[in-house]
This record gives structure tokens, sequence and C-alpha cells, in this order.
């Protein structure tokens, strides 16, 4: 099974939170349900429309809350750009960033 950054073309969906318990699960869960796609912020209980919406609901003052209440921890780290800061210590092209919108910028 592929991940959902890679199914749906948005790396953000990849980011993963862990709760108080230690469960970890995915930020966003997308559902498609009669041709039209709804994004799920688990942090927030809500529902976004479309990946487009990712990137305002992020910016968010209660989305942002919600991640720095200690509710829900980020897992593995995950940032805009962090791809780019891996790929110039391997050595790798790093010419390409995935920008905060999650599509690749030069």
């Amino acid at each position: 099974m592929s991940d959902p950054g890679t199914l749906y073309g948005d790396v953000r969906l990849n980011i993963k939170v862990s709760d108080a318990e230690g469960n970890t699960e995915y930020l966003f869960t997308v559902t498609d349900e009669n041709g039209f796609r709804q994004v799920r912020c688990i942090a927030c209980d809500l529902l976004i429309d479309g990946l487009d919406e990712i990137g305002f609901h992020k910016l968010n003052s209660q989305h942002q809350e919600n991640l720095a209440s200690g509710k829900w921890q980020l897992v593995g780290g995950w940032r805009p750009g962090a791809k780019k800061e891996e790929d110039k210590k391997n050595g790798q092209s790093a010419d390409k960033e995935m920008s905060g919108d999650g599509k690749e910028e030069k």
C-alpha cells in the first residue's frame, strides 16, 4: 500500500502525529465521496474542503494551538524544506524543495 502523500500527490498528507497514549496516525486523512474530496485534520477534528485548503488550515491559529497544546505531537520532525536539507547532507541535488503547500519549488 502506498503512503497518502504518494497516493494523492501531496507530501503534507504524510505528516504523522501521536497522542498522549502514544498512538500514531496521519495528521490529515482523505476521503473521496461522490466525486468530492475532503480532508480531515485529526488535531482539530475538522473537515477541510480539498487538498488545496491544507496550507490555509495549517496557518490557522486554532490548528497551531491544537498542535502546541501537547495533546498531539508531530512524529519524525517533519517540516517544509527538510528534504532539501537531507539531500544536501547526502550530496544529492537539492535544487528542488517542497514548499509549504506541498508542491515542488526550484
